[in-house]
């Protein structure tokens, strides 16, 4: 699902002359280099999160938390010698919290304004919204008319609306 979705984005910076740089595993590599077989591609290692079988998202993000919370920082510095390293200027990540720079402009793609957790399990939400509010925007690819993951791309708590970092510094 997220590899698809990239692939219309990724056509139209391409068709725009734009340089794109793809950061994937290799798993990602190898479904989109059949679709750009002369991309500029970056290994790039995914998080260690599972789910659990019992469907508690809660308590397997409790359980993980520490190795999450690594893999998120290493994934900061990763994206920041990136941006360095091949001089990039906007930085788009597929539901990856982590993957955003200080020093490019940074968009999340993700149809998870609110997580499908219970009312006891609110200090979830808030740590995703905390994320959510990093990125100088975010891209929710659903409309009205086609909510393709339903209430989780409504964001109820800010009344449809998140303040990102570009909002907080652009008013």
């Amino acid at each position: 699902g997220h590899v698809a979705r990239c692939i219309p984005l990724i056509e139209q910076f391409i068709k725009n002359n734009n340089t794109v740089f793809i950061a994937v595993n290799s798993e990602q590599r190898q479904i989109l280099s059949q679709y750009f077989p002369l991309a500029n591609y970056i290994t790039h290692e995914g998080y260690p999160f599972k789910f659990g079988k019992h469907g508690n998202f809660s308590l397997d993000l409790a359980k993980q938390f520490r190795s999450l919370k690594m893999r998120l920082s290493q994934e900061r510095k990763q994206v920041e010698n990136m941006v360095l390293e091949f001089q990039i200027d906007i930085v788009i990540s597929d539901h990856r919290y982590g993957f955003l720079s200080s020093k490019a402009y940074s968009i999340l793609l993700c149809h998870q304004l609110n997580l499908p957790v219970k009312w006891y399990e609110g200090w979830v939400q808030n740590i995703h919204h905390k994320f959510l509010k990093a990125f100088d925007e975010i891209w929710v690819p659903d409309t009205q008319d086609s909510l393709l993951s339903g209430d989780l791309s409504i964001n109820l708590k800010y009344d449809n609306h998140i303040q990102t970092k570009h909002e907080r510094t652009h008013r």
